[in-house]
């Protein structure tokens, strides 16, 4: 199971369980996206779901320090 697939399996349970609703994941290694998952809904009340590749979409950068130099 690579990196992706465990985060994403994680976020999985923790919403089946009911500990979370909705979250996202996103990591960043020098700079690369390397995971980003989803689950649950981001709207309790309408049940819309979490949208994917927030961060991208957005433009939002990865922290200080973690793009490649």
């Amino acid at each position: 199971m690579d990196l992706q697939q465990l985060v994403q399996q994680n976020l999985d349970d923790l919403v089946a369980s009911g500990t979370e609703t909705g979250l996202q994941v996103a990591v960043y290694r020098k700079g690369e996206l390397i995971v980003d998952a989803v689950a649950g809904v981001a709207d309790l009340a309408t049940g819309q779901p979490v949208p994917g590749r927030v961060a991208a979409q957005r433009g939002a950068t990865p922290p200080p320090g973690s793009a490649s130099r």
